[in-house]
């Protein structure tokens, strides 16, 4: 996806080289694209690589266990590309005030969903705005005209999600 291609271009550019990705459902479609793309991008660079994938975490408490848990094995990425803007602000919180990470300076943290909060001056979170408006009356549209040609073939609908970037990655 564009979304993932402008994350890895984002991170190559400010020289992050150990990519770690937390994502909640592996199996998401929007999660596999950006994951992909993401890794097909920052693999054409020598020395970056995604160096850990966790699956099945979501939440603020889970991100704030995720970091805990990489910092304690030792795996220590500069860069979490989270799948949820409430898991990356539980990694956000970790750095912050359990392990004194400083973020973007040692670790960079991207979410998905630019939620309320991912803008607040307190967290300040780079995150990947997906156009919700645009995607609900498309989903609606669809089903519409799916319902009156009685059609049931699936068809795959593509959206352009944002990268926001704040204050939780190196500036240029």
């Amino acid at each position: 996806t564009k979304v993932g291609r402008d994350i890895g271009n984002a991170l190559l550019e400010r020289a992050y080289k150990r990519i770690a990705i937390v994502s909640s459902d592996p199996n998401s479609q929007v999660v596999s694209g950006i994951s992909d793309s993401l890794a097909e991008t920052v693999n054409q660079t020598q020395g970056t690589r995604i160096i850990s994938e966790r699956t099945g975490i979501h939440g603020y408490e889970a991100g704030l266990q995720t970091i805990i848990d990489l910092w304690r094995e030792d795996i220590k990425p500069d860069v979490i590309v989270c799948t949820s803007d409430y898991t990356a602000l539980g990694i956000l919180s970790g750095c912050r005030h359990t392990l004194n990470i400083d973020v973007p300076q040692d670790l960079c943290i991207i979410g998905l969903g630019d939620i309320p909060a991912a803008g607040w001056t307190d967290h300040d979170l780079s995150t990947v705005k997906i156009p919700h408006n645009e995607l609900v009356r498309t989903s609606v549209t669809t089903l519409i005209s799916k319902i009156e040609t009685q059609s049931m073939d699936p068809e795959s609908i593509k959206l352009d999600a944002k990268l926001i970037l704040r204050g939780t990655i190196k500036s240029l």
